[in-house]
């Protein structure tokens, strides 16, 4: 993936909750997927309001937001039908109160994991 894609809370450019270019988020497109992760900040007031609300359920699905170079279309059972065959440009993936796309979601990791990562992270950063 080439595009500088952010991670942002409700596509909010003052939300910025990641980016891949800065190692901070993840984002891996396969054929029928995009996921992302975003490394969690306990330090960051947006990074701690965000998690709280998905680990409520309040945010609980994804929105992406990205350019098609190339589509198809179709209709099914009277309705139009959009396939998405290649991403342009990517610009940004967020955890969001209303996604365009209902069978979305986003989801926090536990506790434990984010704090061995964050300990793995720390003895790497040590290492270089």
């Amino acid at each position: 993936m080439n595009d500088d894609v952010r991670g942002l809370f409700n596509h909010g450019e003052d939300v910025v909750l990641g980016r891949n270019k800065s190692g901070t988020m993840v984002l891996t497109v396969d054929n029928n997927d995009v996921k992302y992760k975003i490394k969690y900040n306990p330090n960051d007031p947006d990074h701690v309001r965000v998690m709280e609300k998905v680990k409520r359920g309040d945010i609980s699905q994804s929105s992406f937001a990205f350019t098609v170079k190339d589509d198809k279309w179709e209709t099914r059972n009277g309705k139009d039908h959009r396939t998405v065959l290649k991403i342009k440009k990517w610009y940004d993936v967020s955890p969001v109160t209303y996604p365009a796309y209902a069978n979305t979601s986003v989801a926090a990791r536990s506790l434990d994991k984010v704090k061995k990562e964050n300990i793995d992270h720390k003895k790497d950063l040590a290492e270089l």
